[in-house]
C-alpha cells in the first residue's frame, strides 16, 4: 500500500536509445509510439565529462533528477544522471531532449506503467569503482511490485552480463569506440531491499545507479 492508499502494479511499457558518434550539445530519443497520458517517463544519460543542463520533451513535462545524480563530472569519462517525469502528458512524435556542453551523450527512455503520479521515486543510489564487477545497492522500493533500474556507464567498449533477476535493456554505445558507454536495466521487485550487480569483459572504471519506482 502506498502514500496515497493505493496498491501500485508497475509495468516498463516500452524502452529506446539514442547516442552520437562525435560530440554533441543536444541529443534527441524518441520510443516508437507516443506514452500514454499520466505515465512515468525516466531517461537515463551517460556522459564522458559534462552535466546536462537541461531535460525537456516536446509536451512540456517537467524532468528532476534523481537525488543521487551527480552534480559535477567524475573524472572517469564516464558519468550517468537519471531524470524523471510523473504523470505525464503526451503528443504525438513525444521525444526527450538532452542539452549539455559538447560531449558523447547517450540515452535510454523508459515509459513506465502504474506508478504513483503524486510521488514515484522511492530510492536511489550511486556508487563507482574500477573493476570487473560493477555493484550498487541496497535500495528498498517500499511496496511490491516496484520497478528497480539499473544504470550503467563504463569508460571502454566492454559487454556488460548483468546479475541475477536484472534483465538487460538498452545498451546503446556497448559495441562503439565512445566513452561513456551505456547499459540499463530493470527487474520488477518487491519491498525488501534490492541490490544489482553486473560483469563487464574486462576492468574498467564505471559509475552504477541504481533507482526504485513505485
Amino acid at each position: 500500500m502506498d502514500r496515497d492508499g493505493q496498491t501500485h502494479s508497475v509495468t516498463l511499457v516500452s524502452s529506446a536509445g539514442a547516442w552520437s558518434s562525435s560530440t554533441v550539445t543536444s541529443q534527441q530519443v524518441a520510443l516508437a509510439s507516443p506514452p500514454a497520458a499520466g505515465n512515468l517517463v525516466v531517461v537515463s544519460i551517460s556522459t564522458s565529462f559534462q552535466v546536462p543542463t537541461s531535460v525537456t520533451d516536446n509536451a512540456g513535462n517537467t524532468y528532476v533528477a534523481t537525488p543521487n545524480s551527480p552534480t559535477m563530472n567524475s573524472s572517469t569519462y564516464c558519468n550517468i544522471f537519471v531524470y524523471y517525469a510523473r504523470d505525464i502528458v503526451t503528443t504525438p512524435g513525444f521525444a526527450v531532449t538532452v542539452n549539455a556542453p559538447s560531449d558523447h551523450i547517450t540515452l535510454a527512455l523508459f515509459e513506465v506503467a502504474g506508478a504513483d503520479p503524486a510521488s514515484p521515486l522511492a530510492a536511489d543510489l550511486l556508487q563507482s569503482g574500477t573493476s570487473a564487477t560493477p555493484s550498487c545497492g541496497p535500495i528498498a522500493g517500499q511496496v511490491a511490485g516496484s520497478l528497480y533500474l539499473a544504470t550503467l556507464c563504463h569508460n571502454g567498449t566492454e559487454t556488460t552480463t548483468v546479475g541475477s533477476g536484472f534483465q538487460l535493456l538498452q545498451a546503446p554505445t556497448e559495441s562503439g569506440s565512445n566513452n561513456s558507454a551505456l547499459a540499463t536495466a530493470y527487474k520488477i521487485g518487491d519491498a525488501a531491499p534490492t541490490s544489482v550487480s553486473a560483469t563487464l569483459s574486462s576492468s574498467d572504471g564505471w559509475q552504477l545507479l541504481l533507482a526504485a519506482f513505485h
